[in-house]
């Protein structure tokens, strides 16, 4: 199985401030799941970066 961290992911036009503030109160183990699900939306999509929207899905999630 491959396993990427955050650091290794390319990211684009991401306000990480605005997530950072949406995301108090979650545990270290709800935004780790958060970050998986934006990085597989974009593997999906079969994209290069990792954009503002696949982490606002994965945070309305």
């Amino acid at each position: 199985m491959l396993k990427k961290n955050l650091s290794s992911i390319q990211y684009q036009d991401i306000d990480l401030e605005k997530f950072a503030v949406n995301l108090k109160g979650c545990t270290g183990a709800d935004i780790e799941r958060i970050c998986a699900n934006a990085i597989k939306s974009f593997i999906l999509r079969s994209e290069r970066y990792l954009i503002e929207k696949d982490m606002e899905i994965a945070v309305s999630h």
